[in-house]
């Protein structure tokens, strides 16, 4: 299995964060984090637990479920 890297994911969530037209406010606003703590995720910086991976997670497909 290929391993995903900090950077990865990060520029992940900045990508879908970023279709989603949400600043980075916003979205850190709703998944219960600092705006700090996701600028650090979306630059690599800091990795996460896995209760933040599954509330971003949930936030993305909760919000593609009900805006589109």
């Amino acid at each position: 299995m290929k391993e995903l890297s900090l950077e990865l994911v990060g520029k992940r969530i900045r990508r879908i964060r970023s279709q989603l037209e949400l600043t980075r406010e916003q979205f850190a606003e709703q998944v219960g984090i600092s705006p700090q703590f996701l600028a650090e995720i979306e630059n690599g910086k800091k990795g996460m637990s896995a209760d933040t991976i599954f509330k971003i997670c949930f936030f993305i497909y909760s919000f593609l479920l009900i805006y589109l």
